[in-house]
């Protein structure tokens, strides 16, 4: 949220840690800030977070949670299909599956520090679901929607290099265009 504001007040601050912490700790008066989230992702992230600054902080928070709970279904849904029979026969549900995977420690902590680990879950289990499909451009407009966190993408363009596969490419491309094109766009 911070670094949207930083965004739309001024984008070359984005990366000044000083100015993060400021406007953090600001934003969490009168509780006491324990230190700095640093804003370490590319800056058309800021970008794309700015969206959110339009609402109260609060209320942001509040639908940034109900989104991340929805992907997690959403991902939870798209999965079920690849669960083991034997798990199946043994009982699992696609509703246990749904609180074993809401329950987990990390996604708790990320869902109460606001984290985009929702949005990561669906976005690779999108990514993997068509390519078991064969739904190829679909898969690389997904991975195209990861580039919030490159690192995650690298190895899906690795593999889909040497498997020359142009229709994963060229969707992955088409997306990575349209964000860096409105991001230089607008600055």
């Amino acid at each position: 949220y911070a670094s949207g504001q930083l965004y739309k007040t001024d984008p070359t601050s984005i990366y000044n840690y000083a100015e993060q912490y400021r406007l953090q700790a600001i934003l969490v008066e009168p509780s006491t800030l324990p230190g700095l989230n640093p804003f370490i992702s590319p800056p058309y992230v800021a970008m794309l977070y700015s969206v959110f600054t339009w609402l109260p902080l609060h209320w942001s928070m509040l639908l940034w949670s109900l989104l991340t709970l929805v992907f997690c279904f959403v991902s939870v849904r798209l999965i079920a299909t690849f669960v083991p029979d034997k798990l199946r026969m043994a009982g699992l549900t696609n509703k246990q599956l749904l609180i074993l995977t809401i329950s987990f420690f990390p996604f708790i902590e990320g869902l109460l520090a606001g984290q985009n680990h929702g949005l990561t879950l669906l976005l690779v289990t999108g990514i993997l679901v068509s390519a078991c499909r064969q739904h190829w451009f679909l898969a690389g407009i997904l991975a195209g929607g990861l580039i919030y966190k490159p690192h995650l993408v690298i190895g899906f363009l690795i593999v889909w290099i040497i498997w020359k596969n142009i229709k994963a490419l060229a969707g992955f491309a088409g997306v990575v265009t349209l964000v860096a094109g409105i991001f230089l766009l607008l600055n």
